[in-house]
């Protein structure tokens, strides 16, 4: 449709000058850009699908950066499609979690058709990077199905089944090296307390036929066991780069799911050493038979956290040599899987040789390279110079993602590398990539390498936002006196705000006082950061308070104390706040003692030591373990090989030495 930028009519796709004023009319797309929608302007097209346009829009004076979600007009006639709109926003803010996008607010165009403010996200689907790579790293399905199963389980504990999961409706954030997910389009959500039939009022059926379960492709009564099986979907195609049930259609999805079950992914794709225990929990969440089939999230992302577990021990060593007429049987899926509409039940049953390669079945990546080529460990000597070379090449590499990440990490372990390496990093204070830039500033200031003042005085005439933060800040902490006056002009921002006060600023108290909010309720990492700023400045009523929260629970006093810390690392009452936590649950144990090993208290050993059997752990207890010396980073050099590149640079950046 076109509409009138001036009076915002709308017409058909032929009226091109508006009979009311004469204005040239615009497509519905166009018109948008540089207008205003509520608080905020949009800024350019991000998107469009077939029910709406997606706009990158910005708050003109806080600076924060949205997606506007705009229905398209026609649509907005739908009583039913604004429905859909609406509940969209309803079940998100109900639900609230963190694996959800956000969505702010809502709204109608000056023409009429309805609007959520919703999260920016700068990431990619799930869709496109399967599309570009086939099979993801194992890394990655780990994330997605913790991520995406911590935020499914949020819904169903608030009785909502989401009904289109789906790559398309995953998006992989990076901050820096690391990934998070988020899901999206809550559209057709339904309450599983409200009718459990899975169709418009046209009875159509809504969701996706390559990830939708028997029940919901028949129409037929669904619950959250739906919303199960499609994450058992999204996992196999991620482990295989193909879906279970490749059909075009309901009825050909339906019809493949009644005549055969798919290989179990380490058949898929054999080349991969997937263990039968990963095989297994996906399988589970594929079974047709509800009754039979995984019956919480919970349950699935334990039993992947099994076999993904055993898969990483089983990857590390070599596969068993054939014996001659040696022969094994192995039963995949621990239950049989009865096929709805079937005559029976079909259980997946492979024979080989011990160590003998299963035929190939779908789309792999190519074969890694085999176990036995290279030693399981390494020794000192070995490792130093593995780590070295890894850490050169990453630094010099053309992929932003290495560089980012070899930068943080060495400025997480904070020891001060060779000559060569210095010069390299000073480099990498121009890049093009803000991300590389201010992971450099960063770096050369956590090393105190003076000599980085002229690229980080030139970098910051450059830069805006987050990394002419950082760049400041970077100059301050070398002692530049053009850092701390650089700090006090961005006032605008949290990070601004932090930055002034790590170094001692006392002109960020008002801030402060402001985050910190009623002393009575300390509730957020906010609240509790700006808390332990004001203690560190010498602010008396925030250290009073400040010594209330650090006797809380590890949950509230961590906050507090890392800020504490990060400005008087020798203040013996957060040292201690974390100290208790070291015997507490494994994240807040981790939390503990990866924030004491920043400030090199041996105290965090032992507990980082453990964090290394936890996969979602165990990055940075490489890197604290680094931190700590050279010498305690040992036990990464079973990493130094690791599946997942990124734990591989972690522990190379740990174990570095010039």
């Amino acid at each position: 449709m076109r509409v009138c930028p001036t009076c915002f009519s709308l017409f058909g796709p032929d009226q091109m000058v508006c009979p009311k004023d004469g204005t040239g009319t615009e497509s519905h797309i166009d018109v948008l850009i540089g207008k205003n929608l509520g608080a905020y302007v949009v800024r350019s097209l991000i998107g469009e699908g077939g029910m709406g346009v997606v706009y990158a829009g910005e708050h003109p004076t806080l600076g924060k950066r949205v997606a506007l979600k705009v229905l398209r007009p026609e649509l907005s006639l739908r009583d039913d499609i604004v429905e859909r709109f609406v509940q969209e926003a309803r079940a998100v803010n109900t639900i609230g979690h963190s694996n959800i996008v956000n969505i702010y607010d809502f709204g109608r165009t000056p023409f009429g058709s309805f609007y959520i403010v919703m999260e920016y996200l700068d990431g990619v689907t799930l869709r496109s990077l399967i599309e570009r790579a086939g099979p993801q790293p194992l890394e990655r399905v780990r994330n997605v199905v913790t991520g995406i199963g911590a935020a499914l389980g949020a819904a169903h504990g608030k009785g909502f089944i989401h009904r289109d999961i789906k790559p398309e409706n995953i998006v992989v954030v990076s901050r820096g090296p690391q990934e998070s997910v988020k899901l999206l389009d809550f559209g057709i959500v339904k309450l599983l307390t409200a009718d459990r039939r899975n169709t418009t009022q046209t009875g159509t059926t809504m969701g996706t036929p390559q990830y939708m379960c028997p029940e919901q492709l028949e129409d037929s009564p669904v619950d959250h066991r739906a919303d199960i099986f499609a994450l058992g979907a999204v996992v196999y195609e991620m482990l295989t780069g193909v879906v279970p049930f490749p059909g075009r259609t309901q009825a050909e999805v339906r019809q493949l799911q009644l005549t055969r079950m798919p290989p179990p992914p380490s058949v898929a794709r054999s080349e991969s050493r997937l263990s039968r225990a990963l095989d297994a929990a996906v399988l589970w969440a594929l079974t047709l038979d509800p009754a039979a089939r995984c019956k919480r999230i919970d349950d699935f992302i334990s039993a992947f956290q099994v076999g993904y577990d055993r898969t990483l021990v089983e990857q590390m060593h070599p596969p068993e040599p054939p014996r001659a007429g040696s022969r094994r049987l192995f039963l995949v899926v621990a239950a049989a899987v009865t096929v709805l509409g079937g005559a029976g039940a079909v259980a997946y049953v492979a024979t080989r040789e011990p160590g003998e390669v299963p035929p190939r079945h779908g789309t792999a990546l190519a074969p890694n390279r085999p176990p036995d080529a290279q030693p399981a460990v390494l020794g000192a000597r070995e490792a130093r110079a593995e780590a070295k070379r890894q850490v050169e090449e990453a630094i010099g590499s053309k992929d932003p993602v290495l560089r980012r990440a070899v930068l943080e990490y060495l400025g997480e372990v904070g020891r001060p590398p060779g000559p060569a390496l210095l010069a390299r990093v000073r480099e990498a204070i121009g890049d093009e990539d803000a991300n590389v830039a201010q992971l450099a500033a960063a770096a050369a200031a956590e090393f105190g390498d003076k000599d980085a003042v002229p690229q980080l005085r030139s970098a910051l005439g450059q830069s805006l936002d987050k990394k002419r933060i950082k760049i400041a800040e970077a100059l301050a902490q070398l002692g530049d006196p053009s850092g701390l006056p650089e700090l006090k002009k961005l006032r605008g921002t949290i990070d601004s705000v932090f930055a002034r006060a790590r170094r001692g600023d006392k002109s960020a108290i008002p801030a402060l006082r402001q985050m910190a909010g009623n002393l009575e309720t300390i509730v957020t990492p906010t609240q509790s950061g700006a808390l332990g700023y004001l203690a560190a400045l010498g602010d008396a009523q925030a250290t009073e308070a400040l010594t209330e929260v650090l006797k809380g629970s590890c949950g509230t006093s961590y906050y507090a104390a890392r800020a504490l810390l990060s400005v008087s690392p020798d203040r013996e009452d957060g040292r201690g706040s974390l100290v208790r936590c070291l015997v507490g649950e494994a994240r807040a144990r981790h939390k503990a003692a990866v924030q004491l090993a920043k400030i090199r208290d041996a105290r965090s050993l032992n507990a980082l030591v453990q964090s290394l059997a936890l996969s979602e752990h165990r990055r940075e207890a490489v890197l604290a373990l680094g931190r700590l010396g050279s010498e305690q980073a040992r036990p990464a050099i079973r990493f130094l090989r690791d599946e997942d590149p990124l734990t591989r640079l972690a522990a190379a950046a740990a174990l570095y030495e010039p």
